[in-house]
């Protein structure tokens, strides 16, 4: 049962390496497996065979959330991109409140780095909604972290 459920993460978490705006990262923390992959990756070769054991369910999830969310995502930009576009501005809004929860956890931790990633997902949003016609200067990714944190 759990290669069943693991092969279902890795679905979702493939999924969100292919959707635009969405990082696989924040799934695994939404999904709460970031720091257990990210410990099976630092220390892979103190035991490879059980941690070949433990990601294959996560790979083969992730190749076939890749290959089905692609084909899906091909679908709908081709026949309703403006609505697409605004569900995942949607989903990436939604991922707001768990990324501000670990960002709050780790900078009392007095890890900094959450700062940046709370405001790369800030960015997904921002940079899905320009059109053909609106040019962002390279200016606004600087301001845009200023304006999150200070």
């Amino acid at each position: 049962m759990k290669f069943i459920i693991d092969l279902i993460k890795g679905l979702i978490i493939g999924s969100g390496a292919i959707l635009p705006g969405i990082s696989s990262g924040v799934i695994c923390v939404a999904l709460g497996i970031y720091e257990g992959l990210l410990n099976r990756i630092v220390n892979f070769f103190k035991s490879p065979w059980l941690n070949i054991k433990f990601f294959t369910p996560f790979v083969i999830g992730g190749a076939i959330g890749i290959v089905l969310v692609g084909k899906l995502l091909l679908f709908l930009f081709e026949n309703y991109n403006t609505l697409t576009c605004f569900c995942f501005i949607g989903l990436i809004l939604g991922c707001f409140p768990s990324m501000l929860k670990q960002a709050k956890k780790a900078i009392n931790e007095g890890n900094y780095k959450a700062k940046n990633t709370v405001s790369r997902v800030a960015q997904g949003v921002i940079f899905p909604i320009r059109n053909k016609d609106t040019q962002l200067s390279f200016i606004t990714v600087p301001v845009l972290n200023s304006c999150l944190f200070f």
